[in-house]
């Protein structure tokens, strides 16, 4: 079962991934008016990564021991998962835009890193906050 820490940090990690997506794709680019998926099925679909992705972050935040500073750690993840995920993207042709362009291709990477790097911030400082408040209240 998973811990309150886990929990929260799962959410905040998503939510997070997930509104600077959506703001990118969808208000500064207006990715989301030229889909050629049906929108019922990309919606969920695309809620549900952004929640596999947050939790993917929350668990190795909160059990992998490799770097014992939570930033350093939760950066170092958000930028590998941000590369991993650009890659698979780029490799399976999922794309909002039908033009490949070295431009498109490297500006793609360099906001996957960050929204991702972004999620893995917020997952490290909520874990962190959590963490703190439970040696606060809980000193034993």
């Amino acid at each position: 079962m998973f811990s309150k820490k886990i929990l929260y940090t799962w959410i905040a990690a998503s939510a997070t991934m997930f509104s600077l997506s959506f703001i990118w794709h969808g208000v500064v680019l207006n990715d989301f008016l030229n889909l050629t998926y049906p929108k019922e099925i990309f919606s969920p679909l695309f809620s549900l990564l952004y929640l596999a992705i947050g939790l993917v972050f929350a668990v190795a935040i909160g059990y992998v021991e490799i770097i014992k500073n939570i930033y350093y750690k939760s950066l170092i993840f958000g930028s590998f998962g941000g590369f991993i995920i650009f890659l698979i993207a780029f490799l399976l042709g999922v794309s909002f835009n039908s033009e490949v362009k070295v431009t498109y291709i490297a500006l793609d990477l360099i906001w996957q890193v960050f929204e991702q790097s972004a999620g893995g911030l917020v997952a490290g400082y909520v874990y962190l906050f959590i963490e703190q408040e439970r040696r606060f209240l809980f000193p034993l």
